[in-house]
């Protein structure tokens, strides 16, 4: 039987929605912070199992782009462990998932 890993930081007991990334990590989130703060979340081409939507992006972006959602939101992307490359990709996951605040400072 698979058993997901849980974010530490995104472990929401009220949560309506989970969420899986590529690596196998699971975020319990809220829907309305998502619909608030992002434009186009979930992908309508996401997969869903088992009330799961499972996305391709590794847990560590997703992790950094959820704090964007939450309060107090903005975490600061200079303290986060990134080379320009990392920087990049993370830019075009908050593009594509329309998380106007992170597309803001990036």
């Amino acid at each position: 039987m698979y058993s997901a890993k849980q974010s530490n930081l995104f472990n929401k007991p009220d949560a309506d929605v989970k969420v899986e990334s590529s690596d196998g990590v699971q975020f319990a989130l809220h829907k309305r912070n998502l619909s608030i703060y992002t434009g186009r979340f979930p992908l309508k081409d996401s997969t869903v199992e088992s009330d799961v939507v499972k996305l391709d992006e590794s847990s560590g972006r997703l992790e950094l782009l959820f704090q964007f959602v939450y309060p107090p939101g903005v975490p600061s992307l200079r303290d986060a462990d990134m080379d320009f490359r990392d920087f990049m990709k993370f830019a075009l996951v908050a593009e594509k998932y329309v998380v106007y605040i992170a597309m803001t400072a990036c």
